[in-house]
């Protein structure tokens, strides 16, 4: 934890902590822990509407007979925002075509982004379409006008920025066996 409000805020292993005055926060955080600690914090409450709903919600995620059942479970990222998928083909694009131009198989380049860069083969095939498009309609030919040929210089500093950047944005690894 970094201290940061927002994240504070979220943290469920801290959150139980403090209901039961630990100074440490536990590793796990199960259905039974959590409802002992929504438990501790509905005896200390004075308001009894408070107290019944944090009584229900506790019995929800460990009562065998509750009427609802509730579960914990790890939430899923969200879709990134058009302009992150902007950046992410800037980034996984021109990596891909380098190992390709360099005579990489296009599989083994695309196996290669997917470890660097953590993503799925489907996200590292579409960025490597995006950036291809993205190239095509820049890319200056004889009759294109000098603000096509600025912006492909743009682009072209642009994927130098990237390229070096890369190493201080990309997402750990996912390990076999993990």
């Amino acid at each position: 934890m970094t201290g940061d409000k927002k994240e504070w805020a979220h943290d469920l292993a801290s959150g139980v902590a403090a209901s039961f005055g630990w100074f440490d926060a536990p590793d796990v955080v199960d259905e039974r822990l959590l409802a002992q600690a929504l438990r501790n914090v509905a005896a200390d409450c004075d308001n009894l509407g408070h107290t019944l709903l944090l009584r229900s919600v506790a019995d929800a995620l460990d009562h065998p007979n509750a009427e609802k059942r509730l579960r914990l479970g790890k939430s899923k990222p969200g879709r990134p925002s058009s302009g992150e998928l902007f950046e992410r083909a800037f980034m996984v694009g021109p990596s891909v075509i380098k190992l390709v131009m360099a005579g990489v198989k296009k599989e083994a380049a695309i196996q290669q982004a997917m470890t660097e860069f953590g993503l799925s083969r489907s996200a590292v095939i579409r960025c490597s379409s995006e950036y291809e498009d993205y190239r095509r309609i820049f890319e200056p030919g004889q009759r294109d006008t000098e603000a096509r040929k600025v912006m492909h210089d743009t682009l072209l500093a642009l994927d130098e920025v990237k390229a070096r950047s890369t190493q201080r944005h990309r997402k750990p690894s996912k390990k076999a066996g993990d």
